[in-house]
């Protein structure tokens, strides 16, 4: 019996020698094939920081607790195919509250893995009502609603929306 080894034809003795010498490896490293990669889709959240205007000209700002055991967080869901960002906002708050809003402007975004977040300054304009009875929802001035949010990134979202209601009230002004 021989064995092709490298195109010279040997009898396993031969080879097993030569292994022994070192002349040919005796481990050889097998890769494992490669994974299948699994492609992730990005996927895009809406959100909004919604406020509703006071008499004297203060504002509340609004805050849903999805249930007793959670920290606040501003409304959001996902985006879904062949939607807009602004109109997947209006269908959720619509389902959720069937609040009355008018869109301001973008207030800001931020990435997570694979998610991308989209926040937008939001007035409501009518009188809501959330629909699922574990939800609560909670408005309050600035300062009261910050500190009721559960994380820093949603805190920062507010600050910016805050600001940016601030540009939008200067430019009305002028």
């Amino acid at each position: 019996h021989k064995t092709n080894i490298g195109g010279v034809s040997e009898r396993p003795k031969d080879h097993a020698w030569k292994a022994l010498r070192g002349e040919i490896p005796t481990r050889v490293r097998i890769s494992p094939p490669p994974l299948k990669q699994k492609y992730m889709t990005e996927q895009l959240i809406t959100a909004a920081t919604i406020y509703r205007k006071k008499r004297g000209g203060s504002f509340e700002w609004l805050v849903v607790k999805p249930n007793a055991k959670t920290p606040g967080e501003l409304p959001k869901g996902p985006v879904r195919r062949g939607e807009s960002s602004v109109g997947a906002i209006l269908r959720i708050l619509r389902e959720d509250s069937g609040m009355t809003v008018e869109v301001k402007e973008e207030s800001g975004r931020f990435n997570q893995g694979t998610s991308k977040f989209l926040y937008y300054l939001i007035e409501a304009t009518g009188i809501s009502t959330i629909k699922d009875a574990k939800k609560q929802e909670k408005w309050g001035q600035y300062s009261q609603v910050a500190k009721f949010l559960g994380t820093d990134r949603e805190k920062k979202m507010l600050s910016q929306a805050k600001d940016v209601l601030k540009e939008l009230q200067k430019v009305k002004k002028n």
